[in-house]
């Protein structure tokens, strides 16, 4: 779900954290989402997704209901993505165990929170530090999504003639990931979660830390920076 949607949906701001060990704790974790969700937007996604070898139908959503009945039917350690979404308004993906080609970087972890962006206005705090923790986090940021682009991939979304879609999936913009903890960052955004290499090594450019997170990390916020996806 949020990756291969048919129907159109506005611009959004998708804030992606990033881990590179497997959490702890998946269902505390799960757990964490969906209280963040409901705290920021005031609700739970309408529709869910598993990608796990769960019998599940590829490409069959589900409502909340279902969703925690099959998780706690089949358990938190072999799903490799799970997402949730009210259609064109807020969703999340989660991405555990996956690896980026032609990169140092073995497995790393993905989680998506994206909102639409004329219609929410979201305190990035407030939604990710109690993520931090339980995702095992190394450092994230918001980047604003056009409409014409995938949220996971941040690739153009192609349109047939006959109503089908298409997205090219590829790593360019994880390529960082693998050097992470030698300071490489990906850039500089408007919201931005670093680690302590990372802050040293953009110590001369002007940066100052605004507050000090979990999981030994810091934030930042750059009003300026560009952060629409390239």
């Amino acid at each position: 779900m949020g990756l291969f949607k048919k129907e159109v949906r506005p611009p959004v701001t998708a804030i992606k954290l990033y881990g590179l060990r497997e959490p702890a704790d998946r269902e505390a974790l799960l757990s964490s989402i969906l209280d963040s969700i409901r705290s920021t937007f005031g609700a739970l996604p309408v529709e869910y997704d598993i990608c796990a070898p769960y019998g599940i139908k590829k490409g069959t959503t589900v409502g909340l209901k279902a969703f925690q009945n099959t998780l706690a039917k089949r358990g938190h350690d072999k799903y490799y993505t799970l997402s949730g979404a009210t259609s064109g308004q807020f969703g999340f993906n989660l991405l555990l165990g996956a690896r980026v080609n032609g990169t140092a970087c073995s497995t790393y972890s993905e989680l998506i929170v994206w909102y639409a962006s004329d219609n929410y206005s979201v305190d990035f705090l407030e939604l990710v530090i109690p993520l931090l923790e339980p995702l095992d986090a190394v450092c994230g940021f918001d980047i604003d999504i056009p409409a014409s682009d995938n949220i996971s991939t941040e690739t153009k979304i192609k349109r047939s003639v006959f109503g089908s879609i298409s997205v090219d999936v590829n790593h360019k913009h994880l390529a960082w990931l693998s050097s992470v903890h030698e300071g490489a960052v990906r850039g500089v955004f408007r919201n931005n979660v670093v680690n302590d290499q990372q802050l040293a090594s953009l110590s001369g450019n002007g940066i100052t830390v605004s507050q000090t997170l979990p999981n030994g990390l810091h934030y930042f916020h750059f009003p300026n920076a560009r952060h629409i996806a390239a």
